[in-house]
């Protein structure tokens, strides 16, 4: 009886909603598909820890010559987000996982890992977050209002108002003194 009904409901939806059918089997191979979990564009590889903290010198030094352009070239909050992203999903399960399911987690995995593993995604990403305020502000000083004003955005978005207050007081004023908001 149960599957009967199954059945017809499945017909009438078939029949009645073609395209939404379609979609549903379309939207099921998606999810099955690999590509929504690539990570780097063709041809791009990941970079390595050491090869990012090389990056950041790198961009820090560029920054603190005046060479925003050059220095926004090189990306590194985008490797930083895309390592980032990389450590966190190591933890996944973890943050995926109920309370009950996390103290089981906790007492199986090696927790101390886990936590040193977060502990270094934050870093990095704050370490993001102070490379798109870097950015806006090297824009910023040059006078490049329409480069500088979606990079303040951007930053503002993501600082962390208690980790990175004081960035966010020097971000919040460049982009409030554009306005002449004082």
């Amino acid at each position: 009886m149960r599957r009967n009904l199954i059945a017809s409901f499945c017909a009438i939806l078939m029949i009645s909603e073609p395209v939404s059918a379609q979609s549903l089997l379309e939207t099921m191979q998606e999810e099955d598909s690999l590509s929504r979990y690539q990570i780097t564009e063709e041809g791009q590889q990941v970079v390595t820890l050491k090869e990012l903290e090389v990056l950041e010198d790198k961009a820090k030094g560029l920054f603190d010559s005046g060479n925003c352009e050059r220095a926004a070239e090189l990306d590194f909050s985008g490797q930083a987000n895309q390592m980032a992203n990389i450590i966190r999903q190591g933890i996944e399960p973890y943050y995926s996982a109920n309370r009950d399911d996390r103290e089981i987690i906790s007492r199986r995995s090696r927790f101390d890992q886990l936590v040193a593993a977060e502990s270094v995604f934050n870093g990095i990403l704050m370490k993001r977050n102070e490379f798109w305020a870097l950015e806006a502000r090297c824009f910023f000083e040059r006078g490049d209002t329409d480069e500088a004003l979606p990079r303040l955005f951007r930053a503002l978005e993501y600082l962390d108002g208690r980790e990175q207050a004081r960035l966010w007081r020097e971000t919040r004023e460049m982009l409030w003194s554009i306005i002449g908001y004082e």
